[in-house]
């Protein structure tokens, strides 16, 4: 996250961080920053940068990717998160991840809107035609 946001300060963009006061006792944060919050635990914090956010791009990670971009999906399930998700899938990192979603999907615990809600490509100009053109997954009213 570091690499990225500091390539964008230095390119003239402008970058927002948001982290936990954990995180910034450590001293983690980055001083390329144009606004830091500073909140009080990590779902205020993904909460937080889930409001800012246009959208969200997910690059290669650990534990705290997955379940931050895993939540994401969850939320475009739920009509919470109306923002594209993207993932880059540098040299087929995240293969394994697209491949559970279509299980999911074949075996009926992932609808199918939702699996094409979620943008898999290693190519940066797709990502952000699929961006362009996202239109969130319309929910339905189920009656009992």
């Amino acid at each position: 996250m570091g690499c990225v946001a500091n390539a964008v300060a230095d390119n003239g963009g402008k970058v927002y961080g948001v982290i936990t006061n954990q995180l910034d006792e450590r001293g983690t944060a980055l001083n390329s920053l144009h606004h830091l919050e500073i909140v009080d635990d990590m779902d205020t914090r993904k909460r937080r940068m889930m409001d800012l956010a246009d959208g969200i791009v997910t690059f290669p990670g650990g534990l705290g990717t997955l379940e931050e971009v895993s939540e994401a999906v969850s939320w475009t399930t739920l009509g919470i998160n109306k923002k594209p998700v993207v993932i880059y899938n540098y040299k087929g990192f995240y293969d394994h991840l697209a491949d559970l979603l279509e299980t999911m999907d074949q075996q009926g615990f992932l609808e199918e809107r939702f699996r094409h809600a979620v943008h898999f490509s290693d190519n940066f100009t797709d990502l952000l035609q699929f961006m362009n053109d996202y239109q969130a997954p319309q929910h339905r009213l189920y009656k009992h």
